[in-house]
Parts: C-alpha cells; structure tokens; sequence
C-alpha cells in the first residue's frame, strides 16, 4: 500500500476537500502528518465488511472515533499530536470515508461490532478510546461489551441514549434532504454542529464544510443516522469502572449539554468538562484547550512510558 506524507493543515474540513482532489491519481491523502511522523494505512476485515483503519507513532494504543458524517481525517491533528507518545488510531466508520458502505440502515452494534474487530485486528486493544458524538456511542458500546479491553475513555459532545432532541434533528435533515437536496442537509447540519459564534467568525469554514458535505454519497449518511434511533447506555455504563473523561460544549444544539452531562452521572467516577462557547465540534472550534484538556487526562490516567 502507498502511503504519502503531507505537511500538517490546520482544520480537517480543508483535508476532506484535499482527499478528493486526489482520489483520481488513485492515491491516499493519508494525513496530515508532520514530516517526522509515519503513518500506515491497512483495510481491515470485520464483521462482514472492510474497514478502513491509519495508525501512526509508538507507545500505549491510543484510538480515535469520528462522529456521523465525518472520518479518520477528523483525527489527524490527534494524531499529529500524540502520535510521538502513544500508537495512535483512527478509521472510517462503515457507510463513511474509505471503509464500505453497505446497504442499511444501520444500528449502534454494527458500528460497535465493526470497531471492536478492528480494533483488535490492529492491535489497539486494550487501550484508550477517544469518540466524539456517535463515535463517543460507539466507545460506549465497546466498554460496555469488553470493559477488560478499555483503559479509559473520553467521550465528547455524546450521549447514552436516543433523544427526542436528536432524533428532531435527524428528522428535519433528512427531510430537508429529501425535499430539497444534499445541500439542504447539510446547511441544517452546520447550523446544528457549529456554535453562532463560530459560523459567525468563520464564514469560509462552513462554507467548505457544506460543500464537503454534500459531496459525500449521500444513502450511506442515511443509513448511519438511523442509528441514532434506538439505543440505551445508561444502565452498562453505571458497570464501569474505568477512567473517563466527559467533554460538552455549552453552545451543543445538537447534543445540549444536559445530554452530555447525563453520560457523566451514569459513569461512576467520571470526569465532566464543559467548555463555554464552544459548540458540537469542540476540536475544530476549540482545539487547544481541546486537546490540553485531553492531555491532562491522560498524564494522569494513561501516561505514556517513553
């Protein structure tokens, strides 16, 4: 497999675009990786399907989850980051990036299933699992699952259970793509995910994020937002017994932080931090107390050795 190195980009909207400008000279715009950083890509087999998996550095595992729509591109300033401290991970959920995109719709165990094979095809198990919005459900699924398997959790801009909240949101974008198209949906969807703030100060951005957006193959998105119609968490979670660290951001419409604050009581001994401002995508908005927030957690639960 060819694996290419680019220099670090700053916003991982801008790296979606990249990828697809390069799709037709059949190469991965893997990363955005700083030049002393290695990262190898492989397709994993798993629960019936094959899944797109990037690793990069050396140490304790360290993995990353996206949320709904995104990929492992959302990742790469993580593992850009930890990558000279931890063996990082990221992958594509199925019905996103490079991974396959079977007929749906899907539900929280196909993913759940799916990382939890990868995972251990890969090696990043037992280790930390970093999920952001459904990538924090699908992190609670696996500690759930195999909680031997889990050495800490961070759970960001997620919640344990389908809410009437999200299950709106979801309704009015699916609607608004069906009557009007791609683009309406995804408009509804950086309204939702993005502070004012940030939309506000940040026109360029969403405008990429739209067109990016709507880009994608739209069935896929479809089938993976159907997920977020039935599950409950609460009651596994109240089981666990493992470092975990909550983050929710204040300007949340998507998951209000009453949502995420709720993972927080149900997981015992869990860490919450709330970070005003800052809406559903707390890393693009915010990404150095993002990630020095992370960076506390884990030199005090999951240190790395070199």
């Amino acid at each position: 497999m060819e694996i290419a190195e680019f220099p670090v980009i700053a916003d991982f909207v801008s790296v979606a675009i990249g990828r697809r400008k390069h799709a037709e000279s059949g190469k991965q715009i893997l990363n955005t990786l700083a030049p002393s950083r290695h990262a190898t890509a492989r397709s994993v087999a798993t629960n019936g399907i094959n899944m797109h998996m990037v690793s990069a550095g050396d140490g304790p595992p360290l993995t990353f989850i996206h949320g709904l729509g995104w990929d492992h591109e959302m990742w790469l300033p993580a593992l850009n980051r930890y990558a000279g401290r931890y063996r990082t991970f990221a992958g594509d959920s199925r019905g996103h990036g490079l991974s396959d995109k079977p007929d749906g719709p899907y539900t929280m165990t196909h993913f759940a299933d799916d990382w939890a094979g990868a995972l251990k095809a890969v090696s990043a198990l037992p280790g930390c699992i970093v999920g952001l919005s459904q990538g924090g459900m699908v992190a609670q699924a696996l500690a759930i699952a195999a909680p031997e398997l889990v050495s800490c959790l961070v759970l960001v801009s997620t919640t344990c259970r389908a809410s009437p909240d999200t299950s709106a949101n979801m309704s009015d974008r699916l609607e608004s793509m069906r009557k009007s198209g791609a683009r309406a949906g995804a408009e509804i969807a950086a309204t939702s995910i993005f502070s004012e703030g940030f939309r506000t100060a940040n026109p360029d951005y969403i405008d990429t994020f739209i067109q990016a957006r709507t880009a994608q193959p739209q069935e896929p998105l479809i089938s993976a937002m159907a997920a977020l119609s039935d599950f409950d968490y609460r009651s596994g979670l109240e089981k666990l017994d493992l470092p975990t660290l909550v983050i929710a951001g204040l300007e949340d419409t998507l998951t209000p932080p009453n949502a995420v604050r709720e993972v927080a009581t149900h997981i015992p001994g869990a860490e919450l931090v709330e970070m005003p401002g800052a809406g559903h995508i707390i890393p693009a908005e915010q990404p150095e107390a993002f990630y020095e927030t992370i960076d506390t957690f884990l030199s005090q639960h999951y240190a790395a050795t070199n």
